[in-house]
């Protein structure tokens, strides 16, 4: 959970210190209670920042990665995502 935190507040700090304000689409399977609870703490610090953070969770990696993969390979990729390549 640390390795996740730290990449997705990684994500957030590059997004946030640019010029303008932000609107990140990020888009997770991080949906079940404590997951989910550490996803809304990132995007509030997110949000924080003056920049507007858009939860696109959906409910299991086995039912994110095909539309995740369709997003990417039809030109609108979402700004961040959980992805586990090693699959």
């Amino acid at each position: 959970m640390k390795r996740i935190k730290f990449l997705l507040s990684a994500t957030a700090l590059v997004a946030a210190t640019s010029a303008s304000a932000t609107e990140l689409e990020v888009m997770h399977w991080w949906t079940s209670g404590g997951e989910a609870e550490a996803v809304k703490e990132i995007a509030n610090a997110f949000n924080a920042t003056g920049n507007t953070w858009v939860d696109a969770a959906i409910a299991g990696g086995d039912n994110a990665r095909p539309v995740m993969i369709s997003r990417i390979v039809g030109g609108d990729p979402m700004g961040a995502f959980q992805f586990n390549h090693g699959r």
